[in-house]
């Protein structure tokens, strides 16, 4: 006997390893048949409910299949169109998604298993707040690091660009990610304090901007 709190499209997806093992004993066209069913059950329950997507990869996506590998995608219509709005939005929210996740995933994965190439995800150490302001009404928040391998002229490099998604993780396994992005990029401050702002993402989390901050500082202090 299991017991699952959620009925939603995302367990409908994980019993599907589940239904695998158990219609294995079933006739195989009974089983196709059944599993086929599910899978249409899955599938559409996901895609009903895709504005409930969360902007950030979820823990849980971080950790399991590759988000370019999901059941769920769907390809661009170029000939047929789309059957309402909602569709059309669905279709391109996804891959979209998937396109600016898919490879924070991977590198993740790829770094905690030691094999990371450098090249697909930078990795920054020993990071700490510095300080924290207003800026035009968002909270900006400085934090200085350690690279690994420095970079020679900031003013030139494609490294921590307005905008960049950053993933920080106090305990180095990513299993307590906070989502911040660029919000300050000064090239002078990191060339000579390797510092950057960032603003932190709320929307994500369950609780108010002010406690992510305090939870920052306590994770990087810790």
């Amino acid at each position: 006997v299991v017991s699952t709190q959620s009925t939603g499209p995302t367990c409908l997806q994980r019993m599907l390893p589940l239904v695998k093992q158990v219609v294995r004993n079933i006739p195989k066209l009974e089983s196709d048949f059944i599993f086929d069913i599910l899978m249409k059950i899955a599938h559409i329950a996901d895609l009903s409910n895709w504005h409930e997507l969360q902007q950030v990869p979820t823990i849980e996506e971080l950790f399991g299949d590759p988000l370019d590998k999901v059941t769920y995608l769907r390809p661009i219509e170029l000939s047929s169109g789309y059957a309402t709005t909602d569709d059309y939005l669905n279709v391109y929210f996804r891959l979209l998604r998937t396109e600016c996740f898919s490879a924070i995933q991977k590198g993740i994965v790829d770094f905690k298993k030691g094999n990371l190439d450098e090249r697909d995800m930078s990795v920054y150490h020993k990071v700490s707040v510095d300080n924290i302001e207003i800026q035009h009404t968002k909270i900006v928040i400085s934090l200085q690091f350690h690279l690994d391998k420095p970079v020679r002229n900031w003013s030139k490099s494609q490294k921590l660009m307005f905008g960049n998604l950053l993933c920080l993780s106090a305990n180095g396994e990513f299993t307590d990610p906070i989502w911040v992005t660029v919000a300050d990029r000064k090239p002078e401050l990191l060339q000579n304090k390797r510092t950057i702002g960032v603003e932190m993402i709320s929307f994500h989390q369950d609780i108010d901007v002010a406690s992510l901050i305090l939870r920052l500082m306590k994770t990087l202090e810790g």
